[in-house]
């Protein structure tokens, strides 16, 4: 329920499961508006494919509201009960994890934690099979020199521990508002 102007606003609570369709069906008309645009431009007919174009920003509008409240959703339900030192990214895409990851490594370096376990799952929803997360949640931890443990406490997740930061202060330093 929102207030928008004079106008009451009323939205079905939907899953993130539900939302991510959402943004699913959307991106198809999307890709569907995008294709219509070329083809009109290709055939001379510039104000249709400006009005098809438009009409594919809107969609594309509503993929990225659709998977940000799918994404807020998700972790929200997957880290309700956790604590700093856990991190559950379950649900989220590449960016939207990676996003979250960055948020909590600041949390834990202000806050002089010492460990944390980032659960990334063992790919068993992803379309292959293969975890998608895991190895470039890993490649990202690495890159900034964190010492982590793969499979700690089980093949889901990463162990990072912060006694060797590397550059993971550079990282910091350059997030950290102060």
């Amino acid at each position: 329920k929102s207030f928008m102007g004079n106008l009451f606003s009323f939205e079905k609570a939907l899953t993130p499961e539900q939302y991510r369709e959402k943004a699913s069906l959307h991106a198809s008309n999307w890709k569907d508006f995008v294709a219509q645009s070329r083809t009109a431009w290709a055939n001379g007919d510039k104000a249709q494919a400006k009005a098809l174009s438009n009409q594919g920003k809107l969609e594309k509008l509503q993929v990225d509201d659709a998977n940000r409240k799918a994404a807020e959703l998700y972790f929200k339900n997957n880290n309700a009960k956790r604590n700093i030192g856990e991190l559950d990214l379950h649900g989220l895409y590449v960016a939207e994890a990676l996003d979250q990851l960055k948020k909590r490594l600041n949390e834990c370096k202000i806050r002089g934690q010492r460990d944390l376990i980032v659960i990334v799952g063992r790919g068993n929803h992803s379309k292959d099979g293969n975890a998608v997360l895991k190895p470039i949640v890993e490649q990202y931890m690495e890159e900034y020199g964190l010492s982590i443990t793969v499979g700690k406490p089980n093949s889901g997740c990463i162990y990072v521990e912060f006694d060797n930061r590397g550059i993971f202060q550079e990282l910091i330093d350059s997030c950290s508002i102060m």
